[in-house]
This record gives structure tokens, sequence and C-alpha cells, in this order.
């Protein structure tokens, strides 16, 4: 216990030379010291990541002796590691108090209709990346509650699965409920370049609808199939991501969609163009970290904000062209998250 308190008041002395870097390292928080590593939790991404042989954080970085893990994978470095020592626990608990906010254009009465509210949410993740996911959605102002089925519901809830093989290619399939009123399961597959410049991929699902209301679940059998491919070019220099859809929809019309979206650290500002058999349509999109960082955090389960919250403005609301099947979380944009580039940038902050 003495041999762990001196090495983390060595670190802190080491690492932290200013107010300022104190501040920046405050988004690490020390969960595991051995002989051979330390263990931190990056709150900003909400996964461990291991600093090797090097006590100091900057000299880890610069000789890039860490890796970094998504549901128990491995998404970079660590090549040069035994095995024992890439996803050796569970994930603890994960409860969210995440907000959301839905909108749209209303009957004459009501021209503009808004719904704001929380949808606490759990999950479990193993270490092999199997995770379960439970959230129910909480409205606090609605104006969809002359609505069937806008009430209180649930949100993201289900089992899925996610696997990085050779820290380039990205798997997660899921099976439940989604967070616009459908249900069913669903699979996607992601390629990276070596470079990080280039990704493709695509995804398959298959569904259905069902409604929530007076406590009783209304639902259609599964039956549409929908699925997408894309291939997305990254500006590295710029942290900027353009990206081309061609989609089957969910009410099967077929068309494409192109997005271009540039990070700021945390932050993902863009805008989407959009065309299908039913009609067009185009919008902003915010994605953005939430206040407070710092959470609840114990041996067993750790209470959070959701490390980020995304908004989106359509042109045109009403319409049924290009509906997609989606959950909170867009699984390329949390792989993005995790372009080599981007967590040494991210890294290197930290450690100045």
């Amino acid at each position: 216990m003495t041999y762990r308190v001196m090495m983390l008041v060595l670190l802190m002395i080491a690492g932290v030379k200013s107010l300022v870097q104190a501040q920046e390292l405050s988004d690490l928080e020390a969960v595991e010291v051995s002989a051979d590593n330390l263990i931190f939790d990056y709150r900003l991404h909400r996964n461990p990541f291991f600093i090797l042989r090097n006590l100091t954080l900057e000299d880890s970085v610069k000789e890039k002796n860490h890796i970094h893990l998504y549901r128990g994978s491995v998404i970079y470095g660590g090549e040069h590691l035994d095995r024992k020592y890439r996803n050796q626990k569970h994930y603890k608990l994960d409860i969210q108090l995440e907000p959301y906010y839905n909108s749209r254009f209303g009957d004459v009465e009501d021209p503009f209709r808004t719904q704001f509210g929380i949808g606490p949410r759990i999950e479990w993740t193993s270490k092999w990346g199997i995770y379960g996911v439970f959230q129910w959605l909480l409205p606090i102002q609605n104006d969809f509650d002359v609505e069937v089925g806008f009430g209180h519901r649930p949100g993201e809830t289900g089992i899925g699965f996610t696997k990085v093989f050779n820290q380039k290619v990205y798997f997660n399939s899921f099976a439940g409920i989604f967070t616009n009123r459908r249900y069913g399961i669903s699979s996607e597959l992601i390629l990276m370049s070596s470079g990080g410049k280039f990704y493709y991929g695509g995804g398959l699902y298959y569904s259905g609808p069902y409604i929530y209301t007076d406590n009783t679940f209304i639902r259609e059998r599964v039956r549409y199939l929908s699925g997408y491919g894309f291939l997305a070019y990254r500006v590295i220099s710029q942290d900027l991501t353009l990206r081309l859809i061609f989609e089957r929809f969910l009410n099967e019309d077929y068309g494409g969609r192109l997005e271009v979206v540039r990070q700021f650290g945390n932050t993902d500002i863009g805008f989407y163009a959009q065309k299908s058999d039913f009609g067009e349509n185009g919008g902003i999109f915010i994605t953005l970290s939430l206040w407070p960082r710092k959470f609840y955090n114990n041996s067993w389960f750790q209470f959070r904000p959701p490390h980020s919250l995304r908004i989106q403005y359509d042109l045109i609301t009403a319409t049924q062209s290009g509906q997609t099947l989606r959950n909170q979380t867009d699984f390329f944009y949390e792989i993005l998250r995790f372009n080599p580039r981007f967590i040494e940038e991210q890294m290197k902050t930290l450690s100045k």
C-alpha cells in the first residue's frame, strides 16, 4: 500500500508542473498501480488506458508507451504487450443521467413542438466486449403529449457485443430497443486504413415499430430490413471528416447522405445533406461534452453525465424521407474519436 502511495506521489510531482496542468490531469484518475504499469480512467472517453514502464505521463506519451481500450479491445498501441495486460477486468457498472431532446413542426395551433427530458441509463460491459444496457426516457417538457407513445418510455435497452480486430476493424452488434421507437437487431462493421485517413464499411438492421402507452407495449412484428454502406475520408491535419453514405431507409426508400464534421477536441460540429426516393433534407448537428466532468466513482460503479450530447436540427422534420434506425451513440462517430492521431493529440494536451 505504501509503495502504491509513493508511486502516485512521484507521478504527481513529475507530471503536475502548474495549476493549469493540474486542471488537465483532472481528467485522469488512477484506478490501479503496480510495479510495471499505471492504469488510468480517462474521463472524456470513459475507457481505461495503460501507461507502461515510464513514471511520467509526458515520457509515456513521447515514447507511446500507453494503450487505449474500447469495451475490452485494444484500439491503440500495445502491439508489444503480453496478452495479460489487455483486458484483465470487467468494467464497472456505469450509470448515466442523460438528457434528450426532440423537436418538429406541428399543426396550426401548435406549430413547433418540443420535448425535453432525462433518460437514466445503466450499462455494464464485460472484458470480452459483451455489454447490456437499460434506459428509460422521462419527459420534463413535452409538447408531444397529444400523440400516443411520446410519454415515458424505453430508450436504448438491450444486449450488444463489440470487438476490435488488429486495431483497424471494428464490429458491433445489438439486439433490443432503439431510441426512435423501434426494436430489432443490428450489425455494423467499420474498417480503417493504416494511416487513419480512410474509413469504410456498413451495417444491416432488421426491425419493427412499437408504441408504449398506458404501461402497455403495442408492437408490429419485425419485418423491415434496412442498411447502409459508407466511405469516409479524414483530413488529418484539420480533424475534418467527409462521409458519403448510401442507404436503404426504414420506409424502404433508397438514397444517399453527405456528412461533413469537424472535431474540436471532444466537440463535433457538422452538417449533412440527404436525398431519397421520398424527398430531400438537410441540417446541422453538434456533439459536445457535458459539465461536470467529475462524477461519483467507487470500486463497484460510477455515476456521471454522458460523455457527449448530440443535438441535430433538420430543415424538414415532418417527413418520411430518410428515416433510419438509431441509438443515442452513432457507432462511426464513437470510433472516430479513436483515430490514432486524435488520440495522440489528446494525450499530448494532457501531458504538457
